[in-house]
């Protein structure tokens, strides 16, 4: 019964009716693949922004400063100072490590960026091929409508011829058994 159900033609409406879902679900989708491609350049942009910025801040901050100044200065002071010196050059090469790793971070993710830039176009086409398929069937489908209501016309006709068919040899039969009946009296009396 079910199975029955599922084989009718949608009508007309529904048709129509799926047709613009299928519009608007296609717009949406496109507005949803261009609002994350969107975030997706925002992100890239940020993380280049904050890799510039390290790289920058590193750069400032990395080289050695001169700490010397007009007054003496105390051993205990010195030697203090090549410690921060020292520090600050591990500080320097922390950073330069953590700039790299974040420069193949960023390009790692600027490769998946398209990857998955690649895959939504790629889904794209394949929406739009399959509205085309869609609009294929949709056709054939008010075809074939055209062409039921067309055969059951034409049964309606069938139907019509055969019941004056039927009606004409009933009243041909009756014809016939009125003859053989005068003939058959004619016979009788005249014998």
């Amino acid at each position: 019964m079910l199975k029955d159900l599922n084989s009718i033609p949608p009508s007309y409406s529904d048709q129509k009716q799926q047709k613009m879902q299928k519009e608007r679900l296609t717009g949406e989708f496109t507005s949803a693949l261009n609002q994350f491609q969107r975030v997706q350049r925002d992100a890239a942009q940020k993380e280049r922004d904050s890799y510039d910025k390290v790289r920058t801040g590193s750069t400032t901050s990395g080289g050695f400063e001169d700490h010397s100044s007009d007054t003496l200065i105390s051993g205990f002071e010195s030697s203090r100072q090549d410690a921060g010196m020292t520090q600050q050059s591990q500080v320097s090469y922390e950073d330069f490590e953590a700039i790299k790793e974040r420069e193949s971070q960023l390009h790692k993710l600027e490769s998946d960026i398209l990857d998955v830039n690649q895959i939504f176009k790629d889904l794209a086409t394949m929406v739009h091929e399959q509205g085309d398929m869609i609009d294929s069937i949709e056709a054939n489908v008010e075809s074939a409508e055209v062409h039921v209501e067309q055969a059951n016309t034409q049964l309606d006709k069938a139907v019509t011829y055969q019941s004056k068919a039927r009606r004409k040899k009933f009243l041909l039969l009756i014809c016939v058994l009125v003859l053989v009946g005068v003939l058959a009296l004619i016979i009788y009396f005249s014998v």
